[in-house]
């Protein structure tokens, strides 16, 4: 008896050290491999980082080839977790690489402290405040993640869950008096009955989602500023169609080898003419490129380098419109540009920060000022901050 006993515990040592070596041959292989096929960016960090540094790009998984990341995500399996995530169907979701995207819708990270957040909506009060002190409305609306639209399509080992920073943070700015549009709620009503509302290998929404967006955001402004007309639902239609593979597969690297109408989508129709409408841009010193350029009704965004000044003196408003969002802004864009005489089109990493917005408003006096933030980015300080004394960034999460 104790010597079979005996024989059956070598054997799971055995088993065990043969387990954990064979892993350990495994993840050298990987270092080696991954070594092999640095990019010169990768070099370059290796070289200037410390030992942290180069530990995590010998075990990064941007280098493991298309094919083999494609079999995987096909089975579920994402190469790269913290930039890309694989759900259900076939869904991919933004990682934890981008603001810990992941980690907040499965509340994983835990929520803000009382004094950040009162900190974060003092800060938005307080720039609606200056602005109302020049006669400007303002609102700053949230855009939701598409974790918080689709949480059925989460991994099974990572569900994720409906509250959490996001609502916290709303509950202490409107408790400060901030206007505050959640246009979650907007999209989550029409979910039930509309297909398509983000992009299934992207992160962003799809024409038909960010229309439910405008709606919202429209709904918002017609409390401060009434009588605003919007874009009537007759005037706009979506056509089904097949659209490339999204952001998020290229993030894993697989991309080229799907098929170009991998994704379902929607190409958006308005039914309304924009005669002699134009745009300028606008540089980092707030000095407009010569000549306002003919432009057709087509998606316009910025980028950290310029502005867009969209000018259309047929739009259903007489009425000027500065619009600071993120990348959301673009599939959005053509319904602001049909509602508002100008619109200026100008990213967050653009604006930057309370100073470069005071220097703007000053300058081309907008009737109205609209922040249009996707819910991971509302706690970046180019998002909220506006005198840089907030101190939020010391400590964003318990």
């Amino acid at each position: 008896m104790s010597s079979s006993i005996s024989t059956s515990s070598r054997r799971e040592r055995f088993q065990i050290l043969l387990f954990l070596s064979c892993v350990a041959a495994l993840l050298i292989a990987m270092a080696a491999w991954n070594h092999t096929q640095w990019t010169p960016r990768q070099k370059e960090r290796a070289a200037q980082g410390g030992w942290s540094t180069r530990l995590d790009l010998f075990f990064e998984n941007a280098n493991i080839s298309p094919g083999l990341s494609k079999w995987l995500y096909q089975h579920g399996i994402s190469t790269r977790p913290r930039y890309s995530l694989v759900g259900k169907d076939g869904w991919m979701f933004l990682g934890d690489r981008f603001n810990e995207a992941v980690s907040r819708a499965a509340h994983i990270q835990g929520q803000v402290s009382e004094d950040v957040a009162r900190r974060w909506a003092d800060q938005l009060r307080e720039r609606q405040d200056w602005l109302n002190s020049r006669d400007i409305p303002s609102l700053f609306a949230v855009i939701p993640n598409k974790h918080s639209i689709y949480p059925e399509f989460a991994p099974p080992w990572l569900p994720f869950k409906s509250e959490g920073i996001t609502d916290q943070l709303i509950m202490a700015g409107r408790a400060r008096g901030v206007n505050i549009v959640d246009i979650r709620q907007n999209i989550r009503r029409e979910k039930c009955c509309r297909d398509w509302l983000y992009n299934r290998s992207d992160t962003h929404w799809t024409a038909l989602g960010a229309y439910l967006g405008y709606q919202g955001i429209l709904s918002g402004l017609s409390k401060l500023a009434p009588d605003l007309q919007r874009l009537p639902p007759e005037r706009v239609s979506f056509r089904e169609t097949r659209l490339p593979p999204g952001g998020l597969a290229r993030l894993l690297g697989f991309s080229p080898l799907l098929p170009q109408d991998f994704d379902p989508g929607y190409t958006l129709i308005i039914n309304r003419e924009m005669k002699g409408a134009c745009m300028r841009l606008i540089d980092r010193d707030f000095v407009e490129r010569a000549g306002c350029q003919p432009v057709h009704d087509r998606p316009i965004v910025g980028n950290y380098q310029l502005a867009v000044k969209l000018e259309n003196p047929g739009a259903l408003n007489q009425v000027s419109l500065l619009l600071i969002e993120d990348s959301f802004g673009q599939a959005i864009s053509r319904y602001y540009n049909h509602s508002f005489t100008t619109v200026w089109h100008a990213p967050l990493g653009w604006i930057l920060n309370g100073e470069r917005l005071r220097a703007f408003v000053e300058r081309y006096q907008p009737d109205l000022v609209v922040y249009a933030v996707v819910e991971r980015n509302i706690l970046h300080p180019i998002a909220y901050e506006f005198d840089d004394r907030s101190g939020i960034t010391e400590a964003l999460v318990e």
